[in-house]
Parts: C-alpha cells; sequence; structure tokens
C-alpha cells in the first residue's frame, strides 16, 4: 500500500532528524550526508554515532510495527459491545482477529460489503462466518439501506 510505504519513509525521516536535533546539530541533508558518505573528519557529530542512534531508533520502530497488530487486537473488547451492528468493507486481516478476539466474550453482528469489483468481502464474511459471527454480506450499493442500524 503506497500509503503505509510513504508513512513509514516520513517516520524514518522524523527519526533522522530527531537524532540531529541538539544545538550544534547539522542540517537534515547534512545529517543524510554523514550517515551515508561524508567524511567524519570534518563533522561536529560521527558518523558510527549516528548511524548506531539511527539504527537504535529504527529497531524500536520496527518492534512497535511488528507488535502493533497485537495491540490492536487487544482492544477490541474496549470497542465492541454486545448487540452491536458493525459494518466492513473489503478484507483486512487486522479486521478480521480484532472482530474474532472481540466474538469471544461479545455477541453482534456483521455486515460486510462486498468490495467491487475484487469482491474481497465475500472472503472476509466467510472468514468471519466460520469464527461464530453472525454475519451478512451486501452489495456496496446496499450499504446505504443499513447504515442507520450499524453501530460502528
Amino acid at each position: 500500500n503506497e500509503t503505509v510505504v510513504s508513512n513509514m519513509i516520513r517516520r524514518v525521516l522524523k527519526i533522522i532528524r530527531e537524532e540531529n536535533a541538539g544545538p550544534d546539530a547539522p542540517s537534515l541533508t547534512e545529517g543524510l550526508a554523514i550517515f551515508f558518505k561524508a567524511d567524519t573528519k570534518t563533522s561536529s557529530i560521527g558518523r558510527e554515532d549516528l548511524q548506531d542512534n539511527i539504527l537504535n531508533s529504527l529497531v524500536e520502530l520496527l518492534s512497535e510495527q511488528e507488535n502493533s497488530h497485537c495491540s490492536i487486537i487487544a482492544m477490541s473488547l474496549e470497542h465492541i459491545h454486545a448487540n452491536e451492528v458493525i459494518l466492513t468493507y473489503g478484507h483486512s486481516k487486522t479486521v478480521r482477529e480484532f472482530l474474532l478476539h472481540a466474538r469471544k466474550k461479545r455477541s453482534f453482528k456483521a455486515v460486510v460489503c462486498e468490495s467491487g469489483p475484487s469482491l474481497k468481502g465475500h472472503h472476509m464474511a466467510k472468514e468471519l462466518s466460520a469464527g461464530g459471527i453472525e454475519t451478512t454480506l451486501i452489495p456496496d450499493s446496499a450499504a446505504f439501506a443499513i447504515i442507520h442500524d450499524v453501530n460502528k
């Protein structure tokens, strides 16, 4: 997904800017030059120090990304309550796991739009139904008809 990639690039650039921060900090361009190729003798910050700091921050970012899926799923019971109607569109592993986790302690209904033309909603509806969630698959054009019954 292009949005995810661009957001990750922005976060990496933010990490680099933050590591360059300080009273004698080089600009972002200078910091990138130090990181990738510049002569460390002419800089107030060493390439190795900058690389270590940035790499440590990137490891933290990767860990956060790996754990975000579990964190999101764990919040399902806070967001889904008994007898609610949940509308979904398409197929998402995270949304599926979120709803299936909530199903362990909550009884609710899911309405899944079929997501034309890819029809990924069919796959989502089958998985939710197999997980014990009362599921209704609807064409995308029928969402307006059920929206007044939807809680989330």
